[in-house]
């Protein structure tokens, strides 16, 4: 697929067909899983809800798939709308929500933008990757955890948004900790690689806080939304995202104030070493400035100097030399200076 790396925009290919249409349809007594291969394979939902996982659709994927649910046509063209700013969309049988995504990969994140479709019996989710943030989900469906099960498809809704709102926590702490690392680094004299560290960190977290701010506008949208798709009990929980989406931007805002701390700290340990360095070049230059004197008073090719012909004169030179050196180092260390 081509892909906008550094925008982090997917946009899809021209293509009939998905990378991979994971079906998981249930009611309070039964699961089944199944890989499709067309929409056409869906069954009927019945007394079911369906959750259809979609990854790497092609454009003419999501004209059929637009079609087959009688989705309105903003649908097929998420990736355009997640590639501006995440957004809710009210339709009057269907939601459309686009939101990024964050997850660890190495000391990097990968963001990743996503379509989910909210409907009566069922959940449509569009993502750009295999992995994806939702396993806890389908394990809480699979082992009968909770109210799953037993409650609608804007359960199983928020149950997904609730899982990007817990991956983002991990990411959040794990660039925590790779802050205190680089603190704790810098506290022992640091490195070299100590700039690109700090970069790579600050590239993150501006990516953390990137994908978060909209998330947190678009679960507030949720939340006043009126929507005959959205059960009362399920708003309870919407309030609950959203208010770990509050608790995220607070926690991307102390991280970068973390980093600012970091860098102000870089700084001075840099300014430190200078300084360190031009005061020991500033005594060795000072010990020279007599000497050089010396040296060039008897370097001149002057006819009358008597220095020059007495005997002791090479041995006095040494001697007058060491003297104003040690004299020079004495009152330098009474002195502090270094």
């Amino acid at each position: 697929m081509n892909a906008d790396k550094k925008k982090g925009l997917f946009i899809p290919e021209a293509g009939s067909q998905a990378r991979l249409i994971h079906l998981i349809r249930y009611n309070e007594q039964i699961i089944e899983e199944n890989e499709l291969e067309s929409l056409s394979q869906i069954p009927d939902p019945e007394n079911f809800i369906h959750w259809i996982n979609i990854v790497e659709p092609g454009k003419d994927f999501l004209k059929e798939m637009s079609a087959h649910f009688d989705l309105h046509p903003l649908t097929r063209d998420y990736h355009d709308v997640a590639g501006r700013r995440p957004a809710l969309y009210e339709f009057d049988n269907h939601l459309l929500l686009t939101a990024r995504t964050i997850s660890r990969e190495n000391n990097y994140i990968r963001s990743e933008l996503i379509g989910m479709v909210l409907g009566k019996n069922y959940v449509i989710s569009l993502q750009e990757h295999v992995e994806d943030d939702f396993d806890a989900v389908r394990e809480r469906l699979r082992q009968k955890i909770g109210w799953i099960r037993a409650r609608g498809s804007d359960h199983l809704f928020y149950r997904l948004l609730d899982a990007i709102s817990e991956e983002y926590f991990l990411v959040a702490e794990h660039l925590d900790e790779r802050a205190e690392e680089l603190m704790d680094e810098l506290e022992r004299g640091g490195s070299a690689n100590i700039p690109l560290k700090i970069r790579d960190l600050r590239e993150s977290s501006v990516e953390f806080r990137r994908a978060v701010a909209p998330m947190r506008d678009v679960l507030a949208a949720l939340i006043k939304s009126e929507s005959a798709l959205m059960t009362s009990p399920v708003h309870v929980f919407f309030r609950d995202v959203h208010q770990q989406s509050l608790q995220l931007m607070e926690i991307g805002q102390l991280l970068m104030e973390k980093i600012k701390d970091i860098q102000g700290r870089h700084h001075l340990l840099i300014s430190e070493r200078m300084n360190n360095t031009i005061q020991v070049l500033t005594v060795i230059t000072a010990f020279f400035i007599p000497l050089t004197f010396l040296v060039g008073v008897y370097g001149m090719n002057f006819e009358h100097m008597p220095e020059l012909g007495w005997r002791h004169g090479y041995r006095a030179f040494w001697i007058l030399s060491l003297i104003v050196t040690v004299a020079m180092f004495i009152t330098f260390k009474k002195r502090k200076w270094f």
